[in-house]
């Protein structure tokens, strides 16, 4: 009897697997691959609205993740920022111009086919400390504003 048992669990346990295993077409990877061929660490979940793939990587030393269709079409990219050091100089003084006082909380590149900017989430340097997260170009402009609470894509 508990050879059954035993037996039971270990076909549970492959069909359990087997179930919860991703498929991702070759066709996608190869356009993630071609996209970012010096990726590692590379883990792969699909979108829950089932439209593509969701790609969670390393490349030149910072943390991503990409967007890929079903058609193996690039969606975009956010890219985490470790300092506002790292910030292009006109998007620091626009910053700090705009906000003085505040400190970097969090930072994000997003690059899509049409559209790169930074998503900066700042805490300003005022009495309020409020939450603020600003959209920024390349180029320092500032696109967006929102209060923490707000939704800023």
């Amino acid at each position: 009897m508990n050879q059954f048992r035993a037996l039971y669990l270990c076909i549970f346990l492959l069909l359990s697997h087997l179930a919860s295993a991703q498929i991702i077409p070759e066709s996608v990877k190869k356009s993630f691959d071609a996209k970012y061929p010096e990726a590692t660490q590379v883990k792969w979940s699909i979108l829950e609205s089932g439209v593509g793939f969701q790609i969670n990587f390393l490349d030149e030393k910072k943390h991503r993740y990409a967007v890929f269709s079903r058609e193996s079409e690039w969606v975009q990219t956010i890219t985490f920022i470790n300092s506002e050091k790292e910030l292009p100089r006109l998007v620091r003084l626009t910053i700090d111009e705009t906000h003085p006082k505040s400190t970097y909380d969090w930072i994000e590149w997003f690059e899509s086919p049409d559209e790169n900017y930074y998503i900066v989430g700042i805490t300003s340097g005022t009495e309020e400390k409020e939450e603020i997260i600003l959209t920024v170009t390349k180029d320092g402009e500032i696109r967006r504003s929102d209060k923490g609470n707000e939704s800023h894509r």
